[in-house]
Formats: C-alpha cells, structure tokens, sequence
C-alpha cells in the first residue's frame, strides 16, 4: 500500500507544478488585439469554466502532497488507487499538451488571434490553433459519477442537507 501512495503522490507532485505553469501561461498569453483568456467564465459548451476545474486540480494536489506513505492501516480496495492513479494520469497529459501546444505557439512566431469566448489560439503564422476548453474541462473529469473531480462538486448547503436527511433516520 506504502508504494502506491507514494506514487500517487509523486504524479500529484508533478501535477502541481506542471498544472501552475500551463495555468499561468494561459492567463498570461495575448492575442494580436491584446486579447486574453478569462479563465473564469464558462467554457463552450459547459457549466463550469477552467478556473472552477483547476481549482478543484489545485485542490487535489494539496491533499495529495499531504499523503502518509507508511499508512499501511488504510482500509481502501486496491482498485480505488488504481483508478486514481489512472486519473492523475489523464490530468497529467491534459496539462502536458497544454504546455506543448503553447510551446508550439510560441515556436510558429508567438500568438497571433486569439479568441477567449472560444477559448481558442492560433500562432502567428497561422500554422497552430489550439482550442483549449475541450482539453482542460473534460466530462470524464468532472461530470461523471467516477470522475476525480466529481467529490469537489459539493457546496456546503448540500453538506449542511446531508447531515440533516442522516439525522432524521
């Protein structure tokens, strides 16, 4: 159990920091209008915009940056840590390509259009586009009920109904 809460913990590890520089330079990229994405608003064709998933991601990394790894008293079936490996591996490679995609940008002569309703890019050269939303907000991610992501979708109110509705019975 130690070594695959030590794994899990590493992949986090790196998600965190690949996850904080893809963020930043996302927040810091310009378009040739002076056009920036605001990582706040919904992504198309969703509910739920970037800035919600990446701090929910953030949020995760913090929690698995606290992970005991000689917790050998962990009652979880092997399989629970196989799946969250195998999603911190999908995030992994979402952040990685977002990375290569605006190290390609910046390869083909820097940003040139940028559209943030879109949340799209093309580099100056017309060469790369990269629509952003579709890679970092991921149904699998967040909407399913076997989603990582999912757990974080709670509010306090809906904590604050489920002590209630235990109480009752």
């Amino acid at each position: 159990m130690g070594q695959n809460l030590e794994n899990l913990k590493e992949k986090f590890m790196q998600l965190a920091e690949l996850r904080t520089s893809s963020i930043q330079n996302l927040q810091e990229i310009k378009g040739a209008n002076e056009a920036q994405f605001d990582l706040s608003k919904p992504a198309p064709g969703t509910e739920i915009s970037i800035a919600e998933i990446d701090t929910r991601i953030a949020t995760l990394c913090d929690i698995a940056s606290n992970i005991e790894t000689d917790m050998d008293e962990i009652l979880a079936p092997q399989s629970y840590f196989a799946n969250l490996s195998k999603q911190a591996d999908q995030l992994l490679a979402q952040y990685q390509q977002i990375a290569d995609n605006l190290s390609n940008i910046e390869s083909n002569g820097g940003s040139g259009s940028l559209d943030p309703d879109a949340l799209t890019i093309q580099s100056k050269n017309g060469h790369v586009n990269f629509q952003v939303g579709p890679l970092v907000v991921s149904r699998m991610l967040w909407k399913f009920p076997g989603g990582m992501l999912r757990a974080w979708e709670g509010s306090c109110s809906q904590a604050a109904r489920s002590r209630g509705i235990g109480s009752m019975g």
